[in-house]
């Protein structure tokens, strides 16, 4: 068992600071807390927030992490946003949402040398577009964050740092602030430039815990996958000052009661994230029931966690287990309460401080409680607290109408409450979404056409390898693992093919192929931003009509491909087609030579530059030039995407965190997440084309 603590172990370094488990431990571990705040004013000083952002942000007890290209945001069909039904089913799932932040380009950054503000732009409507999303989610009494990567290189044109063009964007779009991603606040720098440009009202919040050096650089920051003690810890940033929210994040996770239970007991908030830089987590029936049973009663009783008399871990369950916290608010009592016992908790649950002519509700469940005892200045309460529940003692002497309202409205959403416990064997779970791959069934050709050539056929297991990333990669497959089981690590998707009555192009489709496409059709996308950016008047620039055409999206390979009386390959036939029958390791062999492929990081070359890399059957420049698209599109439902094979001539390695540089093996896949063709198009991908043969 924990024993007290001793009065040097709490320290300003601790975003988490974990509490005894011994209640008799408590009245000790108070005076340490409060011996940490008074070192921390002396050290730092008074925190001085902008008061305007406080306002509002201090009261964000849902925090909305979305994914910008989830089909439920913005249909990629019609580009249209579909802010208002996202926030319904958030109302019906979760409680609401206060506050969104919008997630752009990881992990997609590194598959070009985009800066991470032309996502913003490449979105549906473009920054206009964002701009009225972000209108109607305030007209929802939402916020809206957008995200900013230090991580990821490059700044916009006209700028002079990352931090002005974020600033800009702020202005431009009506945003409320900017989370930070992998930091603890934002520089000197970037808070001065905001208050500057943007005035007034616009917060930070940070991915780790806000530094406290400056403290109140930030109105928010994450506390994140955190391991507790026995009984809930505490926030030191809360602690230190009540006015900046601490949202809990546990990434992946399918049942985070104990984060709900930690943000009950500490005022503070959650982050509700589904969509998981593409990959579908999501939360367990009775985890949304208790978010739409805890988010109501924050809003509703904010002026005790942010302005009252904060007492962590007062005791009062009456069984080992049961932990109380106490919040005082102009002389009112709201005791909350977690139990982490095991099992649910029934009759007498609870001995408090009496007070005289008051009655006890639970703001949770909207029940009263039953007074089962009163003396010695006591009051035992009997009830009922569910396992791993939460329940929430306010006690008053009169139920005002108002308040009487918001406990009817508790007690029927607790009356919808799922308790089902789902066991599962390990802290993650596998996506539960089907990844559905989008059917393609072109009519076959008599006759090899020319500059095609047949690929062998093949019936058999495939194996493809992959980088795993935050995105997951294929859900289904037999070796199938959780993002978290197997991060960073090369792994294998295996499947069984059939292959056969197959040709692929020899060479990547050219600027001057595409040329006569456009010049035979007349070919305009409906939407053309990015599209053939490369090119200069409407043609590509000279010497480069054999280097391969980039700046295309699916669609726009695919209406090529019917021009041409083709489809494109599909990832396996592609992959047959690089690596033969004996599964080499490269096109040209079992070895890497970079003098075989496109291995320069300046940009495309011609499609026939390298005949040392072509493949034994003929096949050319299947790998380091441009990526190639693959007939692979597969969605979820929220997130779409492509697999694509081969690399490209771009390489960064400043973060592992970005997609997948250089030339890459014959057995080699990427995932690329889709959202709409301005988006889509960038300048390391292209594609070339298959055909079903008759014989």
């Amino acid at each position: 068992m924990e024993q007290v603590i001793a009065t040097d172990t709490l320290s300003l370094k601790q975003g988490l600071i974990k509490a005894p488990e011994l209640p008799e431990a408590w009245p000790a571990w108070r005076e340490q807390l409060q011996a940490l705040a008074s070192d921390a004013a002396r050290k730092f000083g008074p925190v001085k927030y902008d008061a305007a952002a406080q306002a509002w942000a201090s009261r964000c007890y849902a925090q909305g992490f979305i994914m910008l290209w989830d089909n439920e945001l913005i249909d990629h069909t019609s580009g249209e946003w579909k802010v208002e039904a996202f926030c319904d089913r958030a109302v019906r799932d979760f409680g609401g949402y206060d506050l969104v932040v919008l997630w752009s380009n990881y992990p997609l950054s590194g598959v070009d040398p985009r800066h991470q503000l032309a996502y913003y732009d490449d979105l549906p409507g473009g920054r206009d577009g964002l701009k009225k999303a972000v209108a109607r989610f305030h007209a929802r009494g939402v916020r809206v964050l957008v995200d900013h990567k230090p991580w990821v290189p490059g700044v916009p044109s006209g700028f002079g740092n990352v931090e002005d063009a974020f600033a800009g964007l702020v202005v431009d779009c009506d945003l409320d602030g900017v989370y930070l991603d992998c930091s603890d606040g934002p520089s000197d720098y970037f808070r001065e430039t905001m208050a500057r440009v943007a005035g007034p009202g616009k917060i930070f919040i940070s991915e780790a815990p806000a530094s406290l050096d400056p403290f109140g650089s930030e109105i928010g920051c994450w506390q994140q996958m955190s391991d507790d003690s026995t009984a809930p810890g505490t926030y030191r940033n809360r602690w230190l000052d009540r006015n900046q929210i601490v949202c809990e994040s546990r990434r992946y996770f399918h049942d985070p009661v104990r984060e709900l239970q930690r943000g009950w007991m500490n005022g503070g908030g959650q982050v509700i994230w589904e969509n998981v830089f593409g990959y579908w987590a999501s939360y367990s029936a009775r985890c949304r029931s208790w978010m739409r049973l805890l988010l109501p009663a924050q809003r509703y009783f904010a002026d005790w966690f942010i302005s009252g008399e904060w007492l962590p871990h007062v005791g009062g369950g009456t069984a080992t287990g049961v932990y109380v916290s106490e919040w005082n608010h102009g002389g009112t009592r709201l005791w909350t309460v977690v139990n982490r016992r095991g099992h649910t908790v029934e009759k007498g649950v609870l001995t408090l401080p009496a007070q005289p002519g008051c009655q006890y509700v639970d703001v949770i469940t909207g029940r009263p409680f039953e007074v089962l005892s009163e003396k010695d200045g006591k009051v035992t309460l009997g009830g009922r607290i569910e396992r791993d529940g939460l329940a929430g003692v306010l006690a008053v002497k009169t139920i005002t109408p108002d308040l009487a309202a918001f406990l009817h409205a508790q007690f029927e959403r607790f009356t919808q409450a799922d308790w089902t416990a789902e066991p599962w064997p390990n802290e993650h779970r596998k996506t539960e979404l089907p990844h559905v791959l989008r059917s393609v069934q072109p009519a076959p050709t008599a006759s090899l056409p020319t500059g095609m050539i047949r690929l062998p056929d093949y019936s058999g297991w495939m194996l493809t390898r992959y980088r795993m990333r935050e995105c997951g990669y294929i859900a289904g497959a037999v070796d199938e693992k959780h993002v978290y089981d197997a991060f960073e690590k090369p792994c294998p998707y295996s499947r069984v093919v059939r292959i056969e009555k197959v040709a692929m192009d020899k060479f990547p489709v050219t600027n001057a192929d595409f040329l006569r496409f456009i010049q035979a059709t007349g070919y305009t996308p409906r939407d053309s931003r990015n599209f053939l950016k490369h090119w200069h008047q409407g043609q590509p620039e000279p010497g480069q009509e054999l280097h391969p055409v980039v700046y295309v999206s699916l669609s726009d390979a695919r209406a090529y491909a019917h021009w041409a009386g083709k489809r494109l390959p599909r990832e396996e036939e592609w992959q047959l087609a690089a690596q033969g029958l004996e599964k080499r390791l490269w096109p040209w062999g079992s070895e890497w030579d970079a003098s075989r492929c496109n291995s320069a990081t300046t940009g495309t070359t011609p499609v026939n530059a390298f005949p040392t890399g072509c493949t034994p059957e003929g096949f050319m420049d299947l790998s380091g030039n441009v990526w190639e698209l693959t007939e692979s599109e597969r969605s979820d439902g929220h997130t779409r995407y492509q697999i694509l094979k081969g690399g490209c001539w771009y390489r960064v390695d400043n973060s592992h965190w970005l997609f997948d540089t250089g030339a890459q093996p014959a057995d080699w896949g990427a995932k690329h997440l889709l959202l709409c063709d301005a988006w889509d198009r960038c300048s390391t991908i292209g594609f070339r084309c298959a055909v079903d043969l008759m014989e």
